[in-house]
């Protein structure tokens, strides 16, 4: 899911992940995802039924990880 700015830069194109999506993006399964939702240890967006996390948060938590040796 893409949520665009209305302006001409699209470096500041907000890129938001489902679960699914993100799982992938780290190699496990959904429900170690929907974990990682609940532990707060990736913050989510949330609005009406459905939740969502920002990809820069993501790959935050891959270099994160990296760099401390966890992944």
């Amino acid at each position: 899911m893409s949520v665009e700015n209305t302006g001409s830069d699209r470096s500041n194109e907000l890129q938001l992940l489902d679960a699914k999506e993100a799982a992938g993006l780290l190699g496990v399964s959904v429900r170690t995802i929907r974990r990682m939702f609940a532990s707060k240890e990736l913050p989510v967006v949330r609005f009406r039924h459905c939740t969502r996390v920002r990809e820069s948060d993501v790959t935050e938590y891959i270099d994160k990880s990296r760099r401390a040796g966890q992944l």
